[in-house]
């Protein structure tokens, strides 16, 4: 286990870029993504200009002992009613250690207190047991499972969705 004092999250910035490329199109993330198409700067920096930019998303890339590891995010933030879409990704080899459940704390410990959010949603594949397990573990519900949703690349996978009242 990794010393949960050594997890950091720090904004992302523009510098990431090569990072969140090379994670996204690991196997071991993409298999747990529903869009699962080939993800290039390109794609990155359009997400950093139209998402990240303007508010939409807001992403952290998680440290530890400051060194990059994985990024966890707030998407379609919903300043009337308070919500958001959490996400999460490990992209070094270090899943297994407990980072995902400490990232996962402080997103949501941040969720409260720099951005207000009161209920927060989650999606997992069904069979991703650790960002499940991760996500009850934090007090998340599984609120319903959808069957048979398409990925990008045409695989189809039931989709797990979980929520938190904060």
């Amino acid at each position: 286990m990794i010393d949960k004092a050594s997890i950091s999250l720090r904004n992302i910035r523009y510098e990431d870029t090569d990072l969140i490329v090379r994670w996204r199109n690991s196997e071991a993330v993409r298999c747990n993504f529903f869009y699962r198409e080939e993800f290039t700067a390109e794609t990155h920096l359009k997400w950093m200009d139209t998402k990240v930019k303007n508010g939409e998303v807001v992403q952290y890339i998680i440290e530890v002992d400051g060194r990059p590891v994985g990024s966890t995010y707030f998407r379609d933030i919903d300043r009337k009613k308070l919500s958001a879409e959490y996400g999460v990704f490990i992209g070094e080899d270090v899943r297994g250690c407990g980072i995902g459940t400490e990232a996962l704390r402080l997103t949501l410990d941040k969720a409260v207190s720099e951005l207000g959010l009161k209920h927060i949603i989650a999606r997992a594949i069904e069979g991703n047991n650790a960002s499940i397990n991760c996500f009850l573990h934090a007090g998340f519900t599984i609120d319903s499972t959808i069957p048979d949703v398409e990925c990008s690349d045409g695989t189809r996978v039931n989709m797990v969705m979980m929520s938190i009242e904060l």
